[in-house]
């Protein structure tokens, strides 16, 4: 068989991602802002909830620098700038955890009692 006969003739064309992929900021113009947001995170053990505010604060100076589209920072996952992030009321999933542990789960418990 030769090679030619084993290809169905398609090329597959590649369709770029709708977000996630902006122009890298070669001239360091939101260095600073991005540098804030990683020390941080780093003094907060990743922590994200630390940080909100730096992270919006380096999306906005990618925008104002024309270094990814202008966005509403709602449809990004940020709060209203007048009202407080909402919290679960459970808490985070490490509280979460926490609290099973405390009250003593036991994996798969719950189906000993079906029948």
């Amino acid at each position: 068989m030769s090679a030619s006969s084993m290809s169905s003739g398609k090329i597959a064309r590649p369709v770029p991602p709708e977000k996630g992929v902006f122009p890298l900021d070669h001239f360091g113009d939101c260095k600073s802002s991005k540098a804030t947001y990683l020390t941080c995170l780093r003094q907060n053990n990743n922590d994200y909830d630390a940080c909100v505010a730096l992270s919006q604060a380096y999306l906005e100076c990618r925008m104002k620098k024309e270094l990814m589209a202008q966005q509403d920072l709602q449809s990004l996952g940020f709060a209203d700038h007048n009202e407080p992030a909402k919290r679960s009321e459970t808490g985070t999933p490490k509280e979460q955890d926490r609290t099973k542990h405390r009250e003593g789960f036991v994996a798969g418990l719950h189906t000993v009692n079906r029948k």
